[in-house]
């Protein structure tokens, strides 16, 4: 498989299937939290997003994203993770510039408080 994605214009990923009961991505920016369930088009739960809802941030992904905030530095971030059908949490990746789908317009006003905090300290 190794020598197969440069004969070709698109890309093959082997990865370990997750049974998943949801998808959660937890959205920090500054000291605020937001977590939203997803659920995706297909088997992959963070792709097509087709169903969304704001949740309470899980305890242990509210712990997990401001220590990576901490760690990286970040203003703003984004941690998706599969929670698995024994209730163990899976993270999936980070993203430093996430959609802002589906969450409260709290949240955009949030972004553009850090935004122009920034821009105003520079």
């Amino acid at each position: 498989m190794r020598s197969e994605p440069p004969a070709t214009n698109d890309y093959a990923v082997i990865e370990p299937y997750i049974d998943y009961r949801r998808d959660v991505r937890c959205m920090a920016i500054g000291d605020r939290l937001w977590a939203m369930a997803r659920e995706g088009a297909g088997w992959k739960a963070n792709v097509q997003t087709r169903k969304h809802h704001v949740i309470d941030s899980p305890p242990l992904l509210a712990e997990h994203t401001r220590t990576a905030m901490r760690h990286l530095g970040a203003d703003i971030l984004a941690l998706d993770f599969l929670e698995t059908q024994e209730g163990e949490y899976v993270l999936l990746e980070a993203n430093d510039t996430p959609g802002l789908s589906g969450f409260p317009e709290q949240l955009r006003s949030e972004l553009a408080d850090c935004l122009r905090d920034k821009l105003t300290a520079a």
